[in-house]
């Protein structure tokens, strides 16, 4: 694998890094991609890689960022392990502030499931009007926006726009939170002239206030962080031709496979100060079936409206529940004389369908997708995940009680 570093706002890349004994490269639909290098040529690498520096691989537009230095002697020798994580993990840099002590708000205009993502990454990142666009009159601090990057959408979900709770905190926890609850994911593109609808957001003091705007561009030039969704792929359709991944016809070498209720719930009992109620994910259950957990939303702040402040409760509990799904994980190599390659007949995000043993046959999105080179060679792999199906968002609490 040819390792690259990146550098200046536009994140190109300028040099190879050489010598490396070994490197694993994750990069994942939903959660923050990974890497780890390790080399014994220690005064280079910390030279070609400081700390703060940007790193891709020839072969792949994801972005990643330079977080450790861990150095290590055995013996004779030293060994130098850098690794790090994608760029929109930098959100937890980021903060959201309310208006009102203690409480959640709702932003002034409604928004789908993409577009909620687009706003926190846009207002924590690229935002440099001081103003911020989820409240009336409420402004933002300007030293927040970093240079070069923009916020991209490439989805075409038609869902339907939705009321979103904020609180204040970290910014990267509530991302994460919010994809947990939509087929979405989030990519991070180095500059490469690539072509995307780019994201903005009205900050005026009008009544539009709020209101996305998706503008298409051309020629895109620096840093982008993209809000995207995979392709259906299956053999339950048929648009297009299938990705199948069959153990019968050789794909898969050495499989694991996990199926686990351990972790499930499927409501939510929702107490607070002024009430509560139940908030299902899908049909009510009963007895052995009913798998409930506790939802502790406190009291309303001082001057917080009631039907937010019970709205806001019912969508904590929503978060909750898609935390608590049944697992069903594959992890396994795919086999080189599978007929499927990566970047060409299936993408990070997308759904295919798994042939296993002992009659296992699921869809199953492409969750990650790991690089590693070392002394064996380079190889390269999926992992799997069976496809979120229930569902998770509620605006309502269903049972008072």
């Amino acid at each position: 694998m040819d390792v690259l570093r990146l550098s200046g706002s536009t994140y190109r890349p300028d040099a190879i890094v050489e010598g490396y004994t070994s490197m694993i490269w994750t990069e994942r639909f939903k959660n923050f991609g990974s890497f780890e290098l390790k080399t014994s040529k220690i005064e280079e690498t910390f030279e070609l890689l400081p700390l703060g520096s940007g790193i891709t691989l020839l072969d792949s537009d994801e972005v990643m960022q330079v977080e450790n230095h861990s150095l290590e002697r055995t013996g004779g020798s030293s060994e130098l392990t850098v690794t790090g994580r994608t760029i929109e993990t930098f959100l937890e840099n980021r903060i959201m502030k309310s208006t009102v002590y203690g409480a959640s708000w709702f932003p002034i205009q409604p928004y789908r499931d993409a577009e909620i993502i687009d706003l926190l990454l846009w207002n924590h990142l690229v935002n440099a009007t001081g103003q911020d666009p989820t409240e009336f009159n409420k402004t933002i601090y300007t030293d927040t926006a970093v240079t070069g990057v923009v916020v991209t959408d490439s989805t075409s979900i038609a869902d339907t726009t939705k009321l979103w709770a904020l609180e204040a905190g970290e910014v990267y926890p509530k991302v994460q939170n919010f994809l947990g609850l939509t087929k979405l994911g989030v990519r991070n593109i180095r500059a490469k002239g690539s072509s995307a609808k780019v994201v903005n957001f009205d900050t005026s003091s009008a009544s539009s206030r709020g209101t996305i705007s998706k503008t298409t561009t051309n020629n895109i030039w620096t840093h982008r962080i993209d809000v995207y969704h995979g392709t259906d792929r299956t053999a339950n359709q048929t648009i297009r031709e299938p990705v199948i991944f069959n153990y019968e016809a050789g794909h898969i070498d050495s499989p694991k496979y996990l199926v686990s209720n351990e972790n499930v719930k499927n409501v939510a009992t929702v107490i607070s100060a002024i009430g509560g109620g139940e908030v299902w994910a899908g049909a009510a259950q009963s007895g052995a079936y009913k798998k409930a957990m506790l939802i502790d939303a406190g009291t309303p702040a001082q001057g917080q409206n009631t039907t937010d402040f019970l709205n806001a409760a019912v969508q904590k509990a929503t978060i909750e529940l898609a935390k608590h799904e049944q697992v069903v994980l594959f992890d396994g190599t795919i086999s080189s004389s599978a007929p499927y390659k990566y970047g060409r007949d299936y993408f990070l995000g997308d759904y295919v369908t798994l042939m296993g043993e002992y009659n296992f046959q699921e869809s199953m999105m492409i969750s990650e997708y790991i690089r590693t080179s070392d002394m064996q060679g380079n190889r390269a792999f999926p992992g799997l995940t069976r496809l979120v199906s229930r569902e998770v968002y509620s605006d309502t609490v269903r049972k008072n009680k």
